[in-house]
């Protein structure tokens, strides 16, 4: 039977549905129309003709998703607050701290100004000696600087503090005082010294590049005489009494290289040991003479350590063999302390520093002869070679600071004791370098050291020269020999930058400084008297003696200037060195 339009595709139970739901489900309460669409339907239908922001809105508008934009409209809100307004430094800056550096300068001279008080953020820092103020763990924020110093005006600035590092601010002050101008150069080059920091009364300055520097001081010290105290690294401290008025002249000082160079006097009428400045000043007694010194007596500074001094000495009293028995000393002048290293020996000319270690030749007093080696640091003293049982006996040739060089003589001929040897630094096994000993050797390059030999048995008849490479430790024969039997002696400097020679070129015995291979060879005194080396100073200056004067160069140019007259006896009292007769 079919069924009726009615009743197609319609379940029995939905025609039974109130009025009000089917409100909700069709567009009229027809029962013969079509079915209508959904809710859903419907939006997406009736909105398919709206503009997107409507559309927008209305998929916004629904109740849930209200509240959650709500929320998050809140939240922009607070961080908008937060980050662009100071709360954020409230907030943030319980967490995040601020660093920043002060530089206070001059603001006429643009010198830059130590002693200033800088206040930020409630703390106050004074400048260093480069007019710098350092704050660390400061609160961000807005704040104000200031700075004030006497004789300056006194700055207000407002500044705010970012997040961690703010970097470097610069400020500079008015000067309201006297002012007082100084100009520093360095005593032996005749250099302007830059830096250098000058502290009068209540004014702190620092020079510029050309060692000029302007000090500000109250008007109330008009009429005054104040104590000026410059200092700066790798100078000795300069006091000068200044007269402060307005309009006074530029005030010229010196600066002495620091260092301490030692010397002998007998101004007391004995023979004293005394430490003065590298101009000569606060000279003064370190080690009192005994009155028992004869005319032998000689020290020998390190150049690689300025607190020992090596001294020979008869200050002992004893006597050896009808004559003064000399010792040998180590002397430390910061402590006065004076240990004995050996002695009943008489010395060779022949004494050395090798590091930390004095290498020296002593007779004993059976005539027996022998090569020592002290190390200051442990107090050992080592024998490197001593007179065999054949009877040959050493003498020192020469040294480096690598290779220590000895002949050994007196053995019959054809005695393998015979010869000459080379020991490295620091060990005490030796290196045959030829089966002869020498007559003589000269050092007349760097590299190597000239060796003129004994005939034995014509192994090298006489006049045999050859030259020992120090690198190699090899030997190769010269012929013909040199054009001359000059010799040097070369000092390294302690950085191992330089290499100092005193040569005696057409007569005049000069002082000439290189670098370590040679290379650039430039003389620094023109007298021709020079006599001894006696010290470096860094690798900047060299101390040497004329006759009995000890003079100061720069090894950078400048005229030697005189530190000081001293006692010489009947041998050279920086007797030691690299080779024998230094």
């Amino acid at each position: 039977m079919a069924k009726s339009d009615s009743d197609a595709g319609t379940p029995a139970d939905e025609t039974a549905k109130p009025t009000s739901e089917l409100a909700e489900t069709n567009d009229a309460p027809n029962s013969d129309a079509p079915a209508g669409p959904t809710l859903s339907e419907a939006l997406v239908t009736s909105g398919a003709h709206e503009p997107w922001p409507k559309r927008l809105w209305h998929s916004l508008t629904g109740t849930k998703k209200r509240l959650a934009w709500s929320i998050f409209g809140l939240i922009v809100i607070i961080a908008a607050i937060v980050g662009l307004t100071p709360l954020k430094y409230t907030i943030f800056g319980t967490f995040i701290k601020s660093t920043i550096d002060v530089r206070v300068s001059d603001a006429s001279t643009h010198q830059l100004l130590p002693g200033a008080d800088v206040k930020v953020a409630g703390v106050t820092v004074t400048t260093d000696k480069v007019g710098v103020a350092h704050f660390t763990g400061l609160q961000p924020g807005a704040t104000t600087i200031e700075v004030a110093k006497p004789a300056y005006e006194t700055t207000n600035e407002a500044y705010t503090l970012g997040f961690a590092d703010a970097g470097t601010k610069d400020i500079s002050l008015k000067s309201t005082g006297i002012k007082l101008t100084f100009v520093f150069t360095n005593y032996v080059t005749g250099q302007p010294v830059a830096a250098a920091r000058v502290q009068i009364g209540d004014a702190d300055a620092v020079a510029d590049s050309k060692g000029t520097v302007t000090a500000s001081l109250p008007p109330s010290n008009d009429g005054q005489t104040i104590t000026a105290n410059v200092t700066t690294d790798g100078f000795n401290t300069l006091s000068v009494p200044v007269a402060v008025k307005v309009g006074a002249p530029t005030i010229a000082a010196k600066l002495v290289p620091s260092g301490q160079v030692y010397f002998l006097s007998n101004r007391s009428g004995k023979v004293d040991l005394y430490g003065a400045n590298l101009d000569g000043s606060n000279a003064t007694v370190l080690l009192a003479g005994t009155g028992n010194e004869d005319q032998s007596t000689g020290i020998l500074p390190n150049v690689y350590d300025q607190s020992v001094v090596a001294l020979v000495s008869s200050r002992a009293g004893k006597r050896l063999d009808s004559q003064p028995q000399e010792d040998l000393y180590l002397f430390h002048p910061a402590t006065s302390q004076l240990a004995l290293i050996d002695s009943n020996i008489r010395f060779s000319n022949f004494r050395t520093w090798l590091g930390k270690s004095l290498v020296y030749q002593k007779y004993s007093d059976n005539n027996s002869a022998s090569i020592q080696s002290y190390d200051t640091t442990t107090g050992k003293n080592t024998t490197i070679v001593t007179c065999t049982g054949d009877g040959a006996c050493p003498q020192a040739l020469y040294a480096t600071d690598s290779l220590f060089v000895y002949s050994l003589a007196g053995a019959p001929m054809g005695s393998t004791s015979n010869g000459v040897f080379a020991v490295k630094t620091g060990t005490t096994s030796s290196k045959s370098i030829s089966s002869v000993p020498a007559a003589s050797s000269y050092r007349q390059t760097k590299d190597a050291l000239i060796l003129n030999y004994y005939d034995y048995n014509n192994a090298y008849p006489n006049g045999t020269w050859q030259s020992l490479n120090f690198a190699t430790v090899k030997v190769s024969t010269l012929n013909p020999g040199p054009s001359n039997t000059a010799t040097r002696t070369y000092i390294d400097s302690p950085g191992d930058k330089l290499s100092a020679s005193i040569d005696a070129r057409d007569g005049q015995s000069d002082l000439y400084v290189a670098n370590l291979d040679g290379t650039n060879e430039r003389q620094l005194t023109t007298t021709g008297d020079v006599t001894q080396f006696v010290q470096w100073f860094n690798d900047d200056y060299i101390v040497y003696s004329a006759a009995n004067q000890l003079f100061v160069v720069g090894v950078a140019g400048g005229k030697p200037q005189k530190i000081t007259n001293f006692y010489s006896g009947i041998v050279n009292t920086y007797s030691g060195g690299y080779n024998p007769g230094y």
